[in-house]
């Protein structure tokens, strides 16, 4: 039985019928493109069914490449979404991708990677609130507050940043890339 690998190692591979890119592959695993991930509505887990609940090996999230991700063309800057993000879809309730698993109020938790000088272009989720937690690098992070003013904050690893409910948001990676856990929270009625 072969040795099972568990990290990520770049390979050249084409897209789109675009010259060769760097795209990340474990274990045969290869990154799906954005768009096609969430019209086809893959599943975001392949591994054993029966033990999803409990555990779930890595090689078998799904890894969606993102070319930008949530662009953004009223903005001519930055937060108009620019370059590549890798995610891997760690957990998700959302929609379509919909595991089934959490009882609670999670909605996703990715595991993203943006490329230096790419970003998340500006966007609001009206339903849920954002977490990012920088493992590595660097990633400006600009958030409308829901009075609806404006920060702007540069974290680093160990810092973490929250999207408040209907706030829009937009981050772009530093010079060395950044790579970050997006953990969303569904909105519950107060009671």
């Amino acid at each position: 039985m072969p040795a099972i690998r568990r990290d990520m190692t770049l390979v050249s591979l084409p897209i789109q019928q675009r010259p060769a890119q760097m795209v990340r592959q474990t274990s045969g695993m290869q990154e799906q493109d954005g768009f096609s991930f969430h019209a086809d509505a893959p599943p975001v887990y392949t591994g054993d069914a029966a033990t999803v609940t409990v555990h779930k090996s890595g090689e078998h999230m799904a890894r969606v490449r993102y070319e930008p991700s949530h662009p953004s063309p009223a903005y001519r800057d930055w937060r108009a979404g620019q370059g590549v993000a890798h995610c891997v879809w760690v957990a998700s309730e959302q929609g379509r991708h919909s595991e089934h698993v959490s009882r609670g109020g999670l909605d996703a938790i990715l595991d993203c990677t943006l490329e230096p000088g790419s970003s998340v272009g500006w966007h609001r989720h009206e339903q849920t609130e954002e977490f990012y937690y920088l493992l590595e690098g660097e990633l400006r992070v600009q958030t409308e507050d829901e009075q609806g003013r404006l920060h702007d904050n540069v974290a680093v690893a160990g810092d973490s940043v929250r999207v408040g409910p209907g706030g829009s948001h937009a981050a772009m990676a530093g010079a060395s890339g950044a790579r970050f856990l997006c953990v969303l929270l569904k909105m519950r009625a107060v009671q």
